[in-house]
């Protein structure tokens, strides 16, 4: 699933993927991205994809 990779690579960076859909978080807890997901894409350094374009 998209977010189990997304949270496995968030982890690698140290940080944290809220399952409740609150955010990424870095090391020291602080919110660094999730207004949207493109946010999250974008602060791990992915392109972002459209729902329906995720395997």
């Amino acid at each position: 699933e998209n977010n189990i990779r997304l949270a496995s690579l968030a982890k690698r960076k140290g940080w944290r993927l809220a399952a409740s859909g609150d955010g990424l978080f870095n090391e020291n807890g602080q919110r660094i991205a999730g207004d949207s997901e493109e946010s999250i894409y974008k602060a791990l350094g992915l392109p972002f994809q459209a729902p329906w374009e995720r395997s």
